[in-house]
Formats: structure tokens, sequence, C-alpha cells
């Protein structure tokens, strides 16, 4: 829940209601797990509310838990590496 509130935030802008301004920090990155946000999966519902985030303000970015090197450190050690460092 805490995940689509950030989201509908960050979509929505924060300010009064007549001055709605874009959220820029802190920077969302979003982990994409095919076995939790995949086709059918149990937060596929949050995957689309990501996307359609970054449709209008650019954020969150996206990495894969399913592959490359933050994959790889994720599925060894439960450690996420992000590019703004360890989160």
């Amino acid at each position: 829940m805490l995940s689509e509130v950030f989201l509908d935030i960050r979509r929505g802008g924060q300010g009064k209601e007549n001055a709605k301004v874009p959220v820029l920090f802190p920077k969302l990155v979003f982990l994409y797990d095919s076995e939790l946000h995949g086709e059918g999966a149990p937060m596929e519902d949050l995957f689309d509310r990501a996307v359609e985030t970054a449709k209008n303000c650019m954020y969150p970015d996206f990495l894969s838990l399913d592959a490359g090197y933050v994959g790889e450190i994720y599925h060894k050690y439960k450690v996420v590496v992000s590019p703004m460092g360890r989160i």
C-alpha cells in the first residue's frame, strides 16, 4: 500500500490543489521481479501503476531483478544495489 501511495503522490504532484508541483526527490526506483510483477502475478497492478506514473513523471526508474548485475547481487546476497547506491 505504501508503494501505491508513493506512486500516486509522484503522479499527482504535491502542494495545494490549485498549485501542484512535480515531485522530484527522493528518486524512485522500481525493482521489477517477473514472479511478483509479471502478467498474472500478485503485484501486477503495482507494476502497471508504476508504468503509468513513469509515463507522466519520468520516474520511477526500473531495474530488473531477473537478470544482470542488480538481479545477480539481489539473488546471491539479498541486497539491492541501485544507481544511487545501496538501499
